[in-house]
């Protein structure tokens, strides 16, 4: 492979962590959004548990899977020759991941219709 078509495959990897983080945010909010037009709020599946609840956790773990096993992916390719642009995509990856637990965490407690 040569340079410049390392620093583009690089490039890419730039925008991976967040680029999963908006597919995250997307996808997060629009099934937010279905269930409470839909009532899955009022689908008891557990107790208190229900079907709207469990889908946004099941959703925000699986995410949070998917931007963790990234991280690591990328991290356990860096070696001493690898470029600062692969570097910064690795740790960029590692702070979509903060920034996922930061913004989503709410579908843990909060009610999601009002």
């Amino acid at each position: 492979m040569t340079g410049a078509q390392e620093r583009g495959r690089h490039a890419g990897l730039l925008l991976a962590g967040f680029g999963l983080w908006a597919l995250a945010f997307v996808h997060l909010y629009g099934t937010q959004a279905l269930g409470c037009k839909l009532g899955w709020n009022e689908i008891a599946l557990l107790g208190v548990l229900t079907l709207h609840r469990a889908l946004l956790v099941a959703l925000f773990a699986a995410y949070l899977a998917g931007q963790i096993a990234l991280y690591l992916a990328m991290r356990r390719r860096i070696t001493a020759a690898t470029g600062f642009s692969y570097c910064v995509a690795t740790d960029l990856a590692f702070a979509a991941f903060g920034a996922s637990i930061f913004c989503f965490w709410g579908v843990l407690w909060l009610s999601p219709c009002s």
